[in-house]
């Protein structure tokens, strides 16, 4: 790789990196200013794993909302796009159509699943709304239901797409 190649890499790291700081940001204060919950903090530490065998203990504060997890998903997706770009000097970034409808559909279903997971969120209110330590069966179920059938979905439509793909050469 020439000085100008690797030039070229570095920039296009903090340029992305940069881009995801910056859309991280401006994500969590929008979602701020419109009084969406990002992170839920529970006001206290609870112990959420105990590894008796090697005496390993995991302790939260909170959790992520589906809000602010595709937040974060969709930022990182957007500055790695960005970067991409940077790098190599055309907005595709060497990406081609099935490349490009890959990404949108891996979009498309992580949005349905923040989505639903919200309005699982919604419906049953903030009192079960911590899913990690919550006794309510019915209500997790749900959201594992909520999981699997939106990555069920996007591996159907892989398959579809690779089949396309596929007939066509």
């Amino acid at each position: 790789m020439t000085n100008k190649g690797k030039m070229r890499l570095l920039i296009s790291w903090l340029v992305g990196i940069s881009a995801a700081f910056l859309l991280f940001w401006l994500g969590f204060s929008v979602a701020d200013e419109l009084n969406l919950r990002t992170y839920v903090d529970w006001e206290e530490t609870r112990i959420t794993y105990v590894d008796t065998h090697y005496g390993n203990v995991d302790e939260d504060d909170g959790e992520t909302t589906p809000l602010g997890f595709w937040i974060t998903v969709m930022s990182i997706i957007i500055a790695t796009r960005i970067g991409m770009s940077v790098y190599y000097g055309n907005l595709s970034g060497k990406f081609g159509l099935y490349g490009n409808l890959e990404l949108l559909l891996v979009i498309a279903f992580v949005s349905l699943w923040a989505l639903l997971s919200s309005l699982l969120d919604i419906f049953f209110g903030d009192e079960v709304a911590f899913f990690s330590t919550s006794s309510n069966w019915f209500y997790n179920s749900l959201k594992i239901l909520v999981a699997c059938g939106c990555g069920y979905l996007w591996y159907l439509s892989q398959e579809k797409l690779g089949d396309s793909q596929r007939t066509q050469k």
